[in-house]
């Protein structure tokens, strides 16, 4: 029987993407002119059969980076090297989105699903416990699996025994997993704004760790301080970490050690090779989702599973309906190119400088304010964030690039549980069969503006820190 034509040109997307891939990575070796040019071109065409695929909110944001994009380079002349830039711009972050799925086949397929939910029952007593893990979990996992944890973690979450609190649950689900966006190297709300800015990663990474340490903190205290008096564990479940861990089965202890020593070793691997090798933390990060879940399926010998799950689901369904990642940043790399070029929001700096005074707190509170604003009435973070990324000089406002980077990043991060059309609050609204502006002023808004303060507050520490060293 003969292939429909719209599957053949998805298979034909999908060998394009991979080639792009292979192509990339060889040029940050070999840094020839020719294999860049092969990839400029190998862009365009899985760009346009991504913009013809692409469908939904993200197709209106697309069409709608492009059309600006197109609107300001023509009406100002721009020349054809100035389009071919802004193509090119974000091909590095189109390699990294169409690489990281590789990295959830370990973790989906590693047998390590059965070992999370018998620890997970080992905190179900206390319900702070209960969304401390929930949480964690949800922020460590999110970096791999990206929106794929929300229908995970609620698999894992509703695997007890007792009536589950739905509203903890969600509510947990969603903050961890904010927070995997906020510090995770694998998002674009940390890529973008890194690659705008001129900031490093490896500087980013350890504040951003700190941070989404003590916004989880601050979840279980506060959950922790609404308990009833009913809600203690018995002194039979109670008990510190490792003694609970004591009760598991040698067979979950094993595989539980087994993922943190994947996870470690992951990560381990992008700080150092990133600090040695000087290069890009995103690039990094794709030569790390190449070559580490095949090596750790090896390891662990299920070869056989990653070779069937690399064909069947990543080949002829991962990359052939990768539409909105590669539409989406290719059209932020052509935005921000535009506005470089057009000069078009250069009156923005004078305008934040009148209403700011050009002093760094009333920037940072008055910034953050704009992105969650817009994000809360159906604008994507992704768009305020490319306009104040291109527009702003942070040393005008007594700001390091780094500073500027937690703006950027602390804005997305609030927009993933605050924002009306964020993918985050669509399914987890819909899974509790309710509006999504029920889980924005419901649910979240107190824990919201709780992380609105924690990021000024943290943001002004941090650039007080580098403006004095």
């Amino acid at each position: 029987m003969k292939r429909r034509p719209i599957e053949f040109l998805l298979q034909c997307k999908s060998g394009m993407t991979l080639a792009l891939c292979g192509f990339f990575l060889l040029n940050l070796i070999f840094k020839s002119r020719l294999l860049q040019d092969v990839c400029f071109w190998l862009v365009c065409m899985v760009l346009c059969l991504s913009l013809f695929q692409i469908r939904g909110v993200s197709r209106i944001i697309g069409y709608l980076l492009f059309g600006v994009s197109i609107v300001l380079l023509v009406t100002h002349h721009a020349p054809l090297t100035v389009w071919m830039d802004g193509i090119n711009r974000n091909i590095y972050m189109i390699v990294m989105f169409a690489i990281t799925p590789l990295m959830n086949i370990p973790l989906s397929k590693g047998g390590y699903n059965q070992a999370l939910q018998n620890f997970l029952a080992l905190f179900l007593e206390r319900k702070s416990s209960f969304s401390m893990f929930i949480s964690s979990l949800s922020a460590l996992v999110g970096v791999i699996l990206n929106v794929a944890t929300i229908p995970l973690m609620l698999t894992i979450g509703l695997q007890q025994k007792q009536q589950p609190d739905y509203r903890l649950l969600c509510t947990s689900i969603a903050r961890g997993y904010a927070l995997s966006v906020f510090w995770g190297p694998t998002f674009a709300a940390v890529a973008l704004p890194l690659e705008m800015t001129g900031a490093k990663w490896v500087d980013y990474f350890p504040f951003a760790l700190l941070i989404s340490f003590v916004a989880l903190l601050s979840s279980y205290l506060f959950n922790r301080l609404q308990e009833k008096p009913q809600d203690a564990p018995t002194p039979k479940t109670s008990g510190s970490l490792f003694s609970k861990l004591g009760v598991l089965a040698a067979q979950d202890r094993k595989k539980l050690k087994e993922l943190a020593l994947w996870w470690g070793l992951i990560l381990g691997f992008i700080i150092l090779f990133s600090g040695i090798t000087g290069l890009n933390t995103i690039n990094v990060v794709s030569i790390a989702g190449l070559f580490f879940p095949l090596l750790w399926m090896k390891v662990i010998k299920r070869m056989d599973v990653y070779q069937k799950e690399f064909k069947e689901n990543y080949l002829k369904k991962g990359l052939p309906n990768m539409n909105s990642e590669i539409a989406l940043f290719a059209g932020a790399g052509f935005l921000t190119t535009a506005f470089d070029y057009s000069h078009a929001v250069d009156f923005i700096p004078s305008l934040l400088s009148q209403l700011t005074g050009g002093h760094a707190l009333p920037f940072i509170i008055l910034a953050l304010g704009v992105i969650v604003l817009l994000s809360i009435v159906g604008i994507h973070a992704m768009i305020p964030v490319i306009v104040l990324g291109s527009a702003i000089a942070p040393e005008a406002y007594g700001l390091t690039p780094l500073a500027l980077t937690f703006i950027l990043t602390s804005g997305w991060t609030l927009s993933i549980f605050l924002s009306s059309s964020a993918t985050v609050s669509i399914l987890i609204a819909g899974f509790m069969h309710k509006d999504t502006f029920f889980f924005i002023f419901g649910w979240n808004w107190k824990y919201g503006l709780y992380m609105f303060i924690l990021f000024c507050v943290s943001i002004y520490g941090i650039n007080y820190l580098y403006a004095v060293s």
